[in-house]
């Protein structure tokens, strides 16, 4: 979402992600700290749980504003000390109309010749970022992008 959201490829990553919460293997907590070539800056928190709620928020910060996105209320416009929730901004099945709208998407795409509006060069990076991450925790350094895997893995 972060990479959607900055209009910029990132640059830096630093993470620390681990299992704790979980006896499965399957990371639930860390911190992915992200430098992008625009020089906007992007940290991701996550935390599982054995009992709560599952909760995704996202706050953006500029010099206009704040924009948080709530995965379970809506978007609201941060401005004045106050916040408004933006029209529109949620429904009770959000998930499966965003997936509808990203297959809808792919076969407008196929069919008018033209990339899709999530690119695969943008999955792609996406997915480095993410090789990135998990590389920066278990080696504990930052990793400076574009991340080759294959010459790190031996």
């Amino acid at each position: 979402m972060v990479c959607a959201l900055i209009p910029s490829e990132v640059q830096r990553v630093y993470a620390t992600i681990s299992n704790r919460f979980h006896q499965d293997e399957v990371d639930d907590e860390g911190v992915i700290l992200m430098k992008f070539r625009n020089q906007q800056q992007a940290s991701l928190h996550f935390a599982g749980f054995k009992n709560g709620v599952n909760q995704v928020d996202a706050e953006i910060h500029g010099t206009q504003g704040m924009l948080k996105i709530s995965f379970s209320q809506g978007a609201f416009l941060g401005k004045d000390q106050k916040w408004k929730l933006l029209p529109d901004s949620y429904a009770e099945n959000w998930m499966a109309l965003a997936l509808e709208a990203e297959w809808k998407d792919f076969a407008w795409a196929i069919e008018l010749n033209r990339e899709p509006k999530v690119s695969g060069k943008h999955s792609l990076h996406v997915m480095e970022v993410l090789f990135a991450a998990f590389f920066s925790s278990e080696s504990g350094t930052e990793v400076k992008l574009p991340f080759n895997l294959t010459s790190r893995s031996n």
